[in-house]
């Protein structure tokens, strides 16, 4: 029994030591891009409204995936909500629409709060803090001629760089 036991030790040891020394450096991904921007904001009480102006040019806004997230006063300062969404406690719903201003490298993010029902919400609330997130893509690929892709599996290959 005992010469079992040492016997399943050693074949166990030599598994563990064999699988360790395989083990070897993956390959290093493509470089990606770090080029993040984060405008943040504090202590913003509305009813229904909020604008906030946003100083940043119409390339960058359309190049980018843009996420908004605030901390209503009412929860911890470590809960983030996200907006679009549903707010704290359920009590709300906020919507956001980012728009320029006429021939300005400023946008207004337009913050609403509505009922579940869809009206206005008529009471105040206080964010602590809101933090709207632009991310530039790496690669942008049009899809204007997506009909004929699906269509043909080259072209596909050929539009999303498919080796």
């Amino acid at each position: 029994m005992k010469k079992n036991l040492k016997t399943i030790a050693a074949i166990m040891l030599f598994v563990v030591v064999f699988c360790i020394g395989a083990c070897k450096k993956g390959e290093q991904g493509p470089q990606g891009n770090a080029d993040v921007t984060m405008f943040t904001f504090e202590n913003k009480t509305f009813t229904h409204l909020l604008n906030l102006e946003i100083p940043i040019s119409k390339g960058r806004v359309d190049s980018s995936l843009i996420s908004v997230y605030y901390n209503p006063s009412i929860e911890s300062v470590s809960s983030w909500y996200t907006a679009p969404g549903i707010g704290s406690g359920g009590t709300y719903n906020t919507r956001v629409n980012l728009y320029q201003e006429q021939g300005q490298n400023k946008y207004t993010l337009s913050i609403r709060t509505l009922t579940m029902a869809g009206a206005p919400y008529a009471s105040p609330v206080t964010f602590t803090k809101i933090k709207v997130i632009f991310a530039p893509a790496s690669n942008i690929t049009k899809l204007s001629n997506l009909n004929e892709i699906k269509k043909d599996y080259n072209l596909a290959a050929k539009e999303f760089n498919i080796k």
